[in-house]
């Protein structure tokens, strides 16, 4: 027996997603069933998932360690401010990672942290 998805604990930090994580660790567990002989299985999984889910735990996890222990300011500079959310927008439809989205966000975050000539975006907050 397995556990992956939610029942495994792989909810992602920032957005608290757990629907991509539950397929891609199933879809890892399928692999290693295919690919391994019974017994060694669980250890292919926990290799695979090490290899390919971990470093999206990482990133994640950084993100919300920016984002959550000052969430007034953060909203306000980062949600509200359309450069910062197009990045985590980006992550959110998969096309980039959440490691390039963190980059991306600690990279630029003098521009949009100090900068008053980025105006909020438009879209409402709720």
């Amino acid at each position: 027996m397995l556990l992956l998805g939610d029942a495994a604990g792989f909810a992602e930090a920032f957005y608290g997603e757990g629907i991509y994580f539950a397929l891609r660790s199933a879809q890892l567990a399928a692999e290693a069933f295919l690919g391994g002989d019974a017994e060694a299985v669980e250890t292919a999984v926990a290799k695979l998932i090490r290899k390919h889910l971990t470093p999206d735990f990482l990133y994640s996890e950084l993100n919300a360690r920016l984002f959550y222990p000052a969430q007034r300011f953060g909203y306000y500079r980062m949600v509200q401010n359309q450069h910062c959310s197009r990045y985590f927008g980006e992550m959110i439809s998969g096309s980039v990672s959440y490691a390039e989205c963190f980059f991306k966000t600690a990279a630029t975050m003098p521009y949009w942290l100090f900068s008053s000539r980025i105006p909020p975006s438009t879209h409402a907050p709720f």
